[in-house]
Formats: C-alpha cells, sequence, structure tokens
C-alpha cells in the first residue's frame, strides 16, 4: 500500500543549473569522446576490453587525461574564475 505525501510536506524546488556543473558534464562527455577516439585509433574495438593489455589501458588512461588537461587549460585562460576553476587551475598550477 503507497503512502500519501503528507500535505504540510515542503514543496520540491527544481535546483537551477550551475554554469560549473553543466560545464563539468560537458567536459565529462568530451573525456568520454577523447577515450572512444583513442579506443577506435589504437585497438580494434571489437575486441573484448577485457583483453586490453596493461600499457594499452594506461595509454587509455593518458589520451583521457591529456584531454581533460587541455579542456580545463583552455576554460581558465577563457574567463574569470569561479570557485570550481579556482581549484582547478590550483591542481594544474600549484
Amino acid at each position: 500500500m503507497a503512502k500519501k505525501p503528507a500535505a504540510d510536506a515542503p514543496e520540491k524546488r527544481e535546483r537551477l543549473p550551475n554554469p560549473d556543473d553543466q560545464w563539468i558534464d560537458a567536459l565529462r562527455e568530451s573525456c568520454a569522446r577523447a577515450m572512444a577516439a583513442h579506443l577506435k585509433q589504437s585497438i580494434n574495438t571489437l575486441r573484448p576490453i577485457q583483453s586490453m593489455t596493461l600499457p594499452e589501458m594506461m595509454n587509455l588512461a593518458e589520451a583521457c587525461t591529456s584531454h581533460w588537461i587541455v579542456e580545463v587549460s583552455k576554460k581558465i585562460a577563457s574567463e574569470e574564475l569561479s570557485p570550481t576553476l579556482r581549484e582547478y587551475k590550483n591542481l594544474l598550477l600549484g
């Protein structure tokens, strides 16, 4: 038997999208595309992922990390820094 919501329960509000969250989502998708491109270029994509060797997996991780660094660096250079971007700048530049 399903419970009915209480009449005095607070109404849930839609959370407004944060520009940093939207950018991070786009960055995550972009990194996934970079990984897919690397897989297509370097190994047979019909091959099971379990058959990848450690050097192949390390190269895949390097492709994703390199793409992340390039995209974050572009973002840092292009606009005023939000708290999230300041953290990324600190990670990249120390």
